[in-house]
């Protein structure tokens, strides 16, 4: 019964905090949509695109968030797949504040004389290698960390994934299309563009709240719920086809 209300309780203060994040990720997406209409919001900082704006150091102190948390979830639990997807976004942190899929990009672009293709520049092209390299990376340290490890740690992995997955179609995808529609002057450029940042706000909010119930009441009671299903039933069909009680 304690198991339960604590359980319950938990999931309640989650809550709060994804409506809470998305609320201000929501406020700085209308802030930047009313920024031509309003001279006090024509700083450069409450634009969605600019560098070390508000939106900017939010998702930075999410990501942070997101850091700690799997760190966190990784003492208590000692799975080692916490740690890896703990150094992954400690990573992703690193190379949003400084820029570095940009200059990796531009490197790849001149050392490999990549071509422009479909509206897009080498360094673009460029830069989704860099991003396929990080990803291959991620996934092999943790196809070797997740072989040891009990079912519920896939499942988390999976639902981590899955969230990633979400955050490259705005990061990746969309930033693509949002970079042939600028080059090509097309008035669809600036809804790409909020479609992109918003997206990244939004994915980010979610990661960060999953990570907190990682580090909190998901790695201690096994009879908590959990909120992607899909996640959980990929992991169960797996353990079920080699055999293995999940």
């Amino acid at each position: 019964m304690d198991e339960r209300h604590g359980a319950a309780q938990t999931s309640l203060l989650l809550f709060v905090l994804l409506a809470g994040l998305l609320c201000v990720d929501l406020l700085l997406i209308v802030v930047h949509l009313a920024k031509p209409y309003f001279a006090v919001l024509r700083p450069h900082y409450f634009s969605l695109e600019a560098d070390r704006g508000i939106a900017e150091y939010f998702q930075y102190l999410k990501q942070a968030g997101i850091i700690v948390c799997l760190f966190l979830g990784w003492r208590w639990t000692r799975l080692p797949s916490f740690l890896v997807w703990s150094v992954f976004f400690a990573f992703m942190l690193y190379d949003d504040s400084q820029s570095v899929h940009e200059r990796v990009g531009e490197w790849l672009a001149a050392a490999w004389a990549l071509p422009a293709l479909f509206g897009l520049r080498p360094q673009d092209l460029g830069e989704i290698l860099f991003a396929c390299f990080v990803a291959i990376a991620t996934l092999g340290a943790l196809a070797v960390t997740l072989a040891r490890e009990h079912a519920s740690a896939i499942v988390y992995s999976i639902n981590v994934a899955l969230l990633l997955v979400l955050l490259a179609v705005f990061g990746v995808v969309v930033d693509a299309l949002h970079v042939m529609a600028y080059f090509a002057e097309s008035r669809w450029s600036w809804v790409l563009a909020v479609v992109e940042d918003g997206g990244e706000l939004l994915v980010t909010s979610a990661i960060a709240v999953y990570a907190c119930g990682l580090a909190g009441f998901e790695t201690k009671v096994s009879s908590a719920p959990r909120p992607f299903v899909f996640g959980d039933a990929l992991s169960r069909y797996a353990f079920a086809a080699s055999g293995t009680r999940a």
